[in-house]
């Protein structure tokens, strides 16, 4: 099956340089049809360029209904039903709270790009004070309108959230879609609170399968995916913006209890695994220090 995004009509933009340090060498890892994958060779971050531009237009045209709702799957473009999924996401969801509460017990949240809002439902319930922000009309119209929730359409820059408004902001598989992250980033800096926490997920560049598949690796998504980070990129971004990051690893986020006798072995799979880099997934777990203490 071809991928649905190439029959779209979205403007491009070249980029010159890197969007993370700017230094203006790159390797190509990949050219795949009128894309290229990108690689700087100063910090490492891996870019797509052309990109599709940061406006209204293209954002409607990415994230329409159809993103999140076709009549037939295409491994290349968003969700078959991801609304009739609902049900399936939700022990994941009520996971990535209970993370979130190791950090950051209870206050005000900010989920950007959170979709259709399954998660910020699920913190809801726990008694946190939620707010969202999502590129998609479509999928920021159903919070509103169908979960009651309170959401932005936009970007995070466009909400214009005052400063300090914020005691924890997540972005769940979200930093790989942003076009600048060093904008977003700071912005989201800019509205935490002193000791708030940030909680990212996004890609690993240097996991197993990525490696692996090079470039028809399942999660590069040309062009929906624009950023692709490992941890030295990723800790480079938040040293950038200023944050304190705690942790950063390839481990998913999941709270399963495993019998007693296999949990040991659980445990010391996942983490040697963590170790030699083989996830997908990429999670940074920061903080806004207060410039007081």
């Amino acid at each position: 099956m071809g991928n649905r995004m190439s029959n779209f009509a979205l403007e491009l933009k070249e980029w010159d340089c890197c969007n993370l340090c700017n230094y203006k060498g790159s390797v190509i890892l990949y050219n795949i049809g009128s894309f290229k994958v990108l690689k700087c060779q100063e910090c490492g971050f891996v870019y797509l360029n052309p990109r599709p531009k940061n406006d209204q237009k293209n954002l409607s045209t990415i994230y329409s209904k159809e993103y999140f709702i076709k009549d037939e799957y295409d491994v290349n473009y968003g969700y078959k039903d991801y609304i009739g999924s609902k049900k399936e996401y939700q022990p994941l969801f009520k996971q990535r709270i209970q993370y979130v509460e190791k950090f950051k017990p209870k206050g005000k949240l900010l989920d950007i790009g959170c979709a259709t809002g399954f998660f910020l439902e699920s913190a809801k319930t726990r008694g946190w004070g939620t707010y969202g922000v999502e590129l998609s009309e479509f999928a920021s119209d159903y919070d509103r309108t169908e979960l009651g929730l309170i959401v932005h359409t936009g970007t995070v820059e466009s909400a214009h959230y005052p400063e300090n408004s914020f005691d924890a902001i997540t972005m769940w598989d979200v930093l790989e879609h942003v076009s600048d992250p060093v904008e977003t980033l700071k912005e989201a800096h800019k509205i935490l609170k002193n000791e708030g926490v940030l909680i990212i997920s996004t890609l690993n560049i240097n996991s197993f399968l990525s490696k692996k598949y090079k470039e028809h690796w399942a999660e590069l998504k040309l062009p929906e995916h624009l950023n692709y980070f490992n941890r030295k990129s990723l800790n480079f971004l938040m040293q950038k913006v200023s944050f304190y990051c705690l942790k950063t690893t390839t481990i998913s986020i999941n709270t399963r209890k495993h019998h007693k006798v296999l949990a040991p072995l659980v445990w010391a799979y996942r983490h040697l695994k963590d170790f030699l880099d083989g996830y997908d997934s990429l999670t940074a777990i920061a903080i806004k220090k207060n410039p007081n203490v």
